[in-house]
């Protein structure tokens, strides 16, 4: 490694928190949260979007409830699509792996990515009422 790389790597291992390393328990813990969220989600609205009036039927409270269940379920995504341009990733640098945590590179490799655009796109409310 050439000694501007060095310096680089350096920079960039104090630049980002320690929660936002790929293997932190903090990361580990928020994707499983996701992953449980995100199933949810893939259940429920379905069958919310199809069967509304059989699943709610006159119950109001019920419906208050699962609306701000759903609430909050988007505002958890929000929150991991800003946390998403923070998080460090590993990048195959000369055939090593090399977690890259400065956060300016961070921002501009998530903000290239698919990810970004399909994840700003899920964040767009729908609403089935």
């Amino acid at each position: 490694m050439k000694g501007n790389d060095a310096l680089m790597t350096d920079k960039r291992s104090r630049s980002v928190p320690n929660y936002c390393l790929p293997h932190s328990s903090f990361r580990i813990k928020w994707d499983g949260l996701l992953l449980i969220l995100l199933t949810f989600t893939c259940v429920f609205s379905p069958l919310r979007i199809s069967m509304i009036d059989l699943f709610i039927g006159e119950n109001t409270k019920l419906a208050v409830a699962l609306d701000i269940a759903e609430l909050a379920i988007d505002l958890i995504f929000t929150i991991d699509f800003l946390l998403s341009f923070h998080f460090a990733y590993y990048d195959d640098l000369d055939g090593t792996k090399a977690t890259v945590r400065d956060p300016t590179v961070v921002f501009h490799h998530y903000r290239r990515s698919h990810t970004a655009m399909f994840c700003a796109l899920a964040l767009v409310p729908f609403f089935a009422d």
